[in-house]
């Protein structure tokens, strides 16, 4: 689903909001279908399953703090199946480093300084927690 945002990343270029907008919504309604089922039910196609990991870059690209907050949730449901981890404190700490790897990861597919840092200002925009 999020092959083309991969390939213009790559040649720093960033992604057309509307047509990345249209394909994080689509990702968003199938991830959480495979959400609700159970974990050994889950594809590992990511056209059926799209990767966590390339939403919550799309959520950035598109600066989508809301979305964003959605996708740690979905990571955070992930992790909690995948690893069976019953103590909360650990649980957040996993999703936290599982997120900080798929956020070094966008910054690591900039070809160049200069695109790498125009990434670096939407992560910092949209990763950004609000004054509570």
């Amino acid at each position: 689903m999020f092959d083309e945002m991969v390939s213009l990343l790559k040649q720093a270029k960033l992604p057309k909001d509307d047509i990345l907008k249209k394909r994080f919504e689509a990702a968003m309604v199938k991830k959480m279908a495979v959400l609700r089922m159970p974990h050994t039910y889950w594809q590992a196609d990511h056209k059926i399953n799209p990767s966590t990991e390339k939403m919550l870059w799309a959520t950035i690209l598109l600066e989508d703090r809301e979305n964003f907050a959605v996708v740690e949730g979905m990571a955070h449901a992930e992790i909690s199946e995948k690893t069976k981890e019953k103590n909360q404190e650990d649980l957040l700490a996993l999703t936290e480093d599982i997120l900080n790897t798929y956020t070094n990861n966008l910054l690591q597919i900039a070809p160049d300084e200069s695109f790498r840092k125009i990434l670096m200002k939407k992560v910092h925009h949209t990763c950004q927690k609000e004054p509570s």
